[in-house]
């Protein structure tokens, strides 16, 4: 399994949201051709609701198993689900975590699922997985504990391998019974006590161009030693991980002594390094990524029940790339490491017409001191192709990014070619390779453009820009988007996720920084991937000095202490005697307890009005809040509105800037509100002023629809600082 070729990946479809990357992958060799799909979801950026889905979605059957489990949504869905009928099954922890488990034992026990606590001959049941109907699985470095959510780094892997869960459902069967069994391997999976250390142990050994590893442990002497050889052997190994009072310093010096770059987190840090990743050789056709429960240590390899996976797919290994660089930037240096930088192309693959160009972004990286410009090259061009970069070097101390635009002559001819780019400098090299597909004049084709092209965006602000696709030749597939060249504290959710077939269309990109974002101006890469092609565009995200203002009071409804018609900032009007459009303790908010609910009953009028001043000067101002809309209505046609209105301080209505009905449905009569959605205005165009921010919901007189508001936000960014 390990030394298979790349897989043939072809993107398909996108979760809502931008929540996940969704990809057809073609079986390796060896293997009957077959299509799977991938998710990967990374914590603690995009929350836990395709986990959740998992759940809801079931049908059938669900079977857990879980280290350890608190988060009491997650039990209350597992209940919801054996109370419609699904069989639901959960293995728990008892060797170490019996005691932590307890209460969700109790409860989910005492309320239709079928709970047993873990077979006690291993020294833990470390697993994390959560399959559905036997057609879908979750595997996770996460626990279900809540309580971590917010700070700590984690990686889900969500499937549909049939081969892999017939695997996973052999291995519960037997553990929900305390038997013996040998977990077969399926197509990818790494198990323990079974082969997870040789499965790794492989996955390093055959590396030779990089490594990049998060784990939460580093005492397993073969793996070490496995880390220290491949960094003696020239191999870029980069370790990101949670320092717990230096608990693994020999370890940490003995890798540094071979090469090995490590950067480490404080245990106070606001991002905890949770993650079991290792991804091997990025950039190259033999490019492999292991996520799983397993860490490097001695017991979890060869004592405990756990479970990962090995797999070549290259959406999620471009953004796990994109993750684990940012951790790695974002940490300390160990003592003694040496300085470095590394080049890395976002996307790696372009497919360019006959007559045009396409460009790519170029992304370095420096580490543990390195400080030196780093000039750019690129070689291995074919006839009648030529390659500009802009700038054409990064100036010292080497980190920053550059756009490389890959011109293709009428005459070149047709094929696929691989262009090596060098980054040099400080004495040193590193390398990034991008897969170069010509194509004819009138092949099937389609190009994508950004507007604006530039944002300007505040520590703990966001930013829009309308990703466009345009088609030629008759292209007529989903063109599925993606972000890379994300700085840390950066992410980016399109709506719509995908654009559908033909591939004609538009989509909004949201760029949100955390407050932690560090100032500075990047270059994102916009992917589109459809029909076998891909192409780009760029967005240069400036994130300004100074920290945003946010001008909404209490935008979770938190503070509110009784359901009703108010809150602090908030005022709110119904037509509907007794209905509480703000709701306190209810049962499905995006965050927190509280949410605003508007609708829900037939000829209905409700409005939840807040009073902002937006200062002047504000070069960006997003009103972004969180949506779910359930409804009754199935033909499709609009009913039920919502609008989002804004109004002068005295009433009168300005402008009506995004509206939404029941055809925008986050899911059909769900009951679970796990089904938000991120929505975002721009109210930078009133700055000076003072507004009402309005949601205002109407409904017809049959077929209910209900818009669920929760975590409304509005960041006034400050004016950048020009760069020196």
């Amino acid at each position: 399994m390990l030394s298979r070729l790349a897989l043939h990946i072809a993107l398909t479809a996108v979760l809502p949201a931008g929540s996940a990357l969704w990809m057809n992958v073609a079986a390796a060799a060896g293997r009957p051709a077959a299509t799977y799909t991938y998710t990967l979801v990374t914590e603690p950026n995009q929350g836990l609701t395709p986990i959740y889905n998992i759940i809801t979605s079931a049908k059938k059957t669900i079977d857990m198993t879980m280290y350890e489990l608190t988060d009491t949504q997650a039990e209350q869905l597992l209940v919801q689900a054996a109370a419609a009928g699904v069989t639901v099954r959960v293995i728990l922890d008892q060797n170490l975590e019996k005691s932590n488990n307890q209460a969700a034992y109790t409860y989910l026990s005492e309320n239709g699922v079928e709970v047993h606590w873990a077979n006690p001959a291993y020294a833990a049941t470390h697993q994390k997985t959560i399959t559905a109907d036997d057609a879908t699985t979750a595997i996770m470095t996460l626990n279900l504990t809540s309580q971590y959510y917010s700070t700590s780094r984690d990686f889900a892997v969500i499937e549909n391998d049939a081969n892999d869960i017939a695997a996973i459902e052999q291995v519960f069967n037997a553990d929900f019974q305390n038997q013996t069994v040998t977990p077969p391997d399926g197509d990818d999976l790494v198990w323990s006590p079974t082969n997870s250390q040789t499965a790794l142990l492989n996955l390093i050994n055959s590396a030779g161009h990089s490594l990049l590893v998060e784990n939460e442990e580093m005492s397993d002497t073969n793996i070490v030693n496995a880390l220290a050889s491949a960094a003696s052997r020239g191999v870029l190994v980069q370790i990101a991980m949670t320092n717990d009072d230096n608990e693994y310093a020999s370890e940490f010096n003995q890798l540094v002594a071979a090469g090995a770059e490590i950067a480490t987190y404080a245990e106070t840090a606001s991002l905890y390094i949770h993650a079991k990743v290792i991804l091997a050789d990025y950039g190259s056709p033999d490019a492999q990524v292991f996520i799983g429960s397993e860490n490097f240590s001695n017991a979890s390899l060869t004592e405990n029940r756990e479970l990962g996976l090995i797999i070549s797919n290259a959406a999620i290994m471009a953004s796990i790339e994109t993750t684990l660089t940012g951790d790695f930037a974002g940490g300390t240096p160990w003592s003694d490491s040496k300085a470095n930088f590394s080049v890395e192309a976002n996307p790696t693959a372009l497919t360019v017409q006959a007559g045009s160009s396409g460009t790519a972004s170029i992304n370095t990286a420096v580490f543990d001191g390195f400080d030196a410009a780093i000039a750019l090259s690129a070689s291995g061009l074919p006839s009648g192709v030529t390659a500009s970069f802009s700038p054409t070097s990064i100036p010292a101390p080497g980190s920053g990014s550059s756009s490389v635009k890959l011109s293709v002559a009428s005459s070149a001819p047709a094929g696929t070619y691989t262009v090596t780019i060098t980054g040099s400098g400080g004495g040193l090299k590193d390398t990034a390779s991008i897969s170069l597909t010509v194509v004819s004049s009138g092949t099937p084709s389609f190009s994508l453009s950004a507007n604006p092209t530039s944002l300007t965006v505040a520590p703990g602000g966001s930013g829009t820009s309308t990703v466009t696709a345009a088609i030629t030749g008759g292209f007529n597939s989903a063109i599925a988007l993606s972000a890379s060249g994300l700085p840390p504290g950066v992410t980016a959710g399109f709506n719509p996720a995908s654009i559908p077939a033909p591939g004609s269309g538009s989509s909004t990109l949201t760029l949100s920084a955390t407050s932690s974002a560090a100032a500075g101006g990047y270059t994102i890469a916009i992917t589109g991937t459809g029909g076998g092609l891909t192409e780009t565009a760029s967005v240069t995200l400036t994130i300004s000095s100074g920290s945003s203002t946010q001008l909404i009071t209490d935008g979770g409804f938190e503070s509110a202490t009784k359901s009703g018609l108010s809150a602090p900032g908030w005022t709110a009007t119904t037509n509907i005697s007794g209905h509480n459009v703000i709701v306190v303790k209810g049962p499905y908010p995006h965050s927190g307890q509280n949410y605003a609910s508007l609708g829900g009953n037939n000829n209905e009028t409700d409005t939840l009005t807040q009073t902002i001043a937006v200062p002047s000067g504000t070069p960006s101002a997003p009103l972004t809040f969180w949506l779910n809309i359930t409804t009754q209505e199935t033909n499709g046609k609009a009913y039920d509105y919502l609008y989002v209105e804004i109004h002068n301080s005295s009433g009168t209505l300005l402008a009506t800037p995004l509206t939404l009905n029941n055809t925008n449905s986050t899911s059909d009569n769900n009951k679970a509100g796990v089904y938000f959605q991120p929505r975002s205005v721009d109210l930078s165009s009133y700055a000076g002023q003072t507004i009402e921010v309005v949601f205002h919901a109407t409904t017809d007189y049959e077929k209910t629809t209900t818009f669920l508001i929760d975590d409304v936000s509005v960041t006034a960014s400050p004016a950048a600082r020009p760069r020196r």
